[in-house]
């Protein structure tokens, strides 16, 4: 901000000084001002609601009772449960580890996608050989997966 006040002083006296009439550049001094205080209540806002977003991803925990009741799970829902983090927060590279193990075990096909009604056959089978994020799982399939490899995360306990 102290920056922009002496670029907007310095400009402005160096516009007068050249011969420039003393409105017009006052008006571009003021013009200048103006604008790098919007920069830097800019800058303080973003700066603001970035520590917010990581205080929130950081202590907000999974409602367990809740993804109990969910039958069906994306492939980025499930990966965040697993380590503990609510979906909708940021991922941890643990989560994009887990993600990425469930990925491979759709494709080997250890793990079944949920078929949405309405898509056909073709579209099912190039999601079933490259599933994404948004791959749909049936909390069964998943659970049964899970103890095949020896896991028993939380959100998969009744």
């Amino acid at each position: 901000m102290v920056a922009g006040v002496v670029v907007s002083l310095f400009c402005s006296a160096w516009a007068i000084e050249a011969g420039a009439p003393a409105a017009l550049a006052i008006m571009g001094g003021y013009c200048t001002f103006v604008t790098s205080a919007c920069l830097c209540a800019m800058l303080l806002l973003i700066q603001n609601r970035t520590d917010k977003k990581t205080q929130v991803s950081a202590t907000s925990a999974p409602n367990y009772a809740a993804w109990c009741l969910v039958d069906t799970l994306r492939v980025s829902d499930a990966a965040r449960l697993w380590c503990g983090i609510e979906p909708g927060c940021a991922a941890s590279q643990e989560s994009m580890a887990w993600a990425q193990a469930m990925l491979d075990a759709i494709k080997r096909g250890e793990l079944s996608i949920r078929e949405r009604t309405g898509i056909n056959r073709p579209k099912i089978e190039h999601e079933r050989a490259n599933p994404g994020w948004h791959t749909e799982i049936a909390r069964t399939d998943l659970k049964a997966w899970a103890q095949t490899h020896g896991h028993a995360p939380q959100f998969l306990r009744n």
